[in-house]
């Protein structure tokens, strides 16, 4: 994902019901501290409580606005991380540097 893809992804999971995401045998569903409980999926008659369905009920429970704002402040931290070595890394090759040209 590019910068702008993240952003957009953080505005909608801002925007988004926060709450508490949960799934059952045929829904998923919300209870938001703001509009109060609602059914966010139902599953197809048939698949009920089936493998298939408990998977992707599952994920989407799980990947709410919570979790995707915690995901995205997580990878800001590695990405600021990872700029700190690299500007160590060049400081200490330039002093490496200027060390055999002392010699």
């Amino acid at each position: 994902m590019n910068q702008d893809q993240i952003k957009e992804l953080r505005r909608l999971a801002e925007a988004a019901s926060q709450g508490n995401y949960t799934f059952g045998t045929e829904y998923v569903s919300i209870k938001s501290p703001i509009s109060g409980y609602y059914q966010l999926a139902r599953c197809m008659e048939g698949k009920e409580n089936s493998d298939e369905w408990n998977a992707n009920a599952a994920f989407f429970a799980n990947a709410n606005p919570a979790n995707v704002i915690a995901l995205i402040d997580h990878i800001a931290e590695l990405e600021a991380d990872a700029e700190n070595r690299e500007s160590r890394i060049t400081a200490l090759v330039a002093e490496i540097g200027k060390a055999k040209e002392d010699k």
